[in-house]
């Protein structure tokens, strides 16, 4: 049997509907009662705690987990509307999943290590190849709950966390864990056994001129760059629209021009959304930025995001020895769901053909996102960012 993949995808305007459509056309392809695993993507149309119980049940009460989006991603098609479900079977990937919920009420760096206990208890330390979460992407404290993540697995495996999302109005998200639709929570699954992962992750963005120095910090605020205050560095570029900035993650500067954070020793840059402006001019940010970091303003377009996605997919095919995956995974940034506009069914046309007919694909739009590049803690990199697509290549 090796491993046998199904895709259910439904827009029934009945939310109980669409989710058994769902449910029952991805399991159809199994050919068997038998289900180790089922991820389900659902956009805000649909009520996730009617529509996560019918997946459920359906799925022999099999181990869960998902997220709301505001577009899901299939082989076909970007979707604005829909419930979505990919379900595996497998005789050589193992599955274990965990949950934390109510992480508002908890220390986020012991919620991460309690995640990863939950979810590691019945795995052996050599047959872990990835650990995956996905937490409520407007949690402050993200970056604490990655550290205890980190803490708990010691660097022995990949990790790669995203934040659920809701349809740009950035008021309530969802986490799916087994018949349980939280908000508020974090859900976690590891992929091990006999199997190969590929995994890369790309943005497109380039850095508009020199780079300038950070001088003041104070968690995610940046008050000061080169002895001005931050907000100096957008007014430079872009004169009065930079006030626009003020209106927070509407703006389209927001997302079009992001600032991007270079790692020390290299060229590559770490996206970071300026997500307002305070009075004294100190820029908000999705997460910290360590003092001393040099930053640039960033500037992409569909042509170098499409390049980027393209690059990232014949990353993880070169990863997997250019074999053809068992299951593939997106993990979009929101952003880029508003800077692709129509562009996006183009970028996953491009993935999909980099991959190859037939290759079962799934995937959803985030808010937040983290990528350990490296298993050394010395050369890790600043936790949360955005801006990226994340490929996930499973053999």
């Amino acid at each position: 049997m090796a491993t046998r993949v199904g895709i259910g995808f439904s827009q029934n305007y009945n939310t109980r509907l669409a989710a058994q459509e769902a449910a029952e056309q991805a399991k159809k392809y199994l050919q068997s009662t038998r289900v180790d695993l089922a991820i389900v993507f659902s956009t805000i149309h649909y009520a996730p705690a009617e529509v996560i119980p019918v997946i459920y049940d359906i799925m022999n009460r099999t181990r869960i987990i998902g997220a709301s989006t505001p577009s899901i991603i299939l082989p076909s098609q970007v979707a604005n509307r829909g419930v979505a479900v990919m379900a595996i079977i497998s005789d050589q990937i193992r599955f274990e999943s965990g949950c934390v919920p109510y992480l508002k009420l908890k220390d986020k760096t012991e919620a991460g290590r309690e995640l990863v206990k939950s979810t590691l208890s019945e795995f052996g330390q050599k047959q872990r190849q990835l650990f995956f979460c996905i937490a409520d992407g407007l949690l402050d404290g993200l970056s604490d709950l990655i550290d205890g993540i980190k803490q708990e697995l010691m660097y022995n495996l990949p990790m790669i966390m995203i934040g659920s999302s809701d349809d740009f109005r950035f008021q309530q998200t969802f986490q799916y864990y087994k018949d349980t639709a939280m908000s508020e929570g974090a859900t976690s699954l590891v992929l091990g056994g006999r199997m190969q992962v590929g995994i890369s992750i790309q943005h497109g963005f380039k850095p508009i001129g020199k780079p300038r120095t950070v001088d003041k910090v104070d968690g995610p605020l940046i008050l000061s760059i080169n002895g001005r205050k931050a907000s100096a560095l957008y007014e430079q570029y872009f004169g009065t629209e930079a006030e626009t900035l003020k209106k927070g993650p509407s703006s389209p500067l927001s997302f079009r021009y992001p600032l991007g954070v270079r790692l020390p020793g290299s060229q590559q840059y770490i996206l970071r959304n300026v997500l307002g402006v305070l009075d004294g001019g100190a820029l908000i940010c999705q997460d910290k930025v360590p003092k001393g970091a040099e930053v640039n303003i960033m500037i992409g377009n569909q042509a170098s995001h499409l390049e980027a996605a393209a690059e990232a997919a014949k990353d993880v095919r070169a990863q997997l020895t250019l074999k053809k995956p068992s299951f593939v995974l997106i993990f979009e940034s929101i952003t880029r769901c508003k800077l692709m506009g129509r562009g996006a069914a183009e970028e996953i046309s491009t993935i999909k053909n980099i991959f190859g007919d037939g290759v079962p694909m799934i995937g959803t739009f985030c808010l937040n996102q983290f990528f350990r590049f490296s298993q050394d803690p010395s050369t890790d990199p600043w936790l949360v960012q955005n801006g990226n697509v994340i490929i996930v290549g499973v053999l």
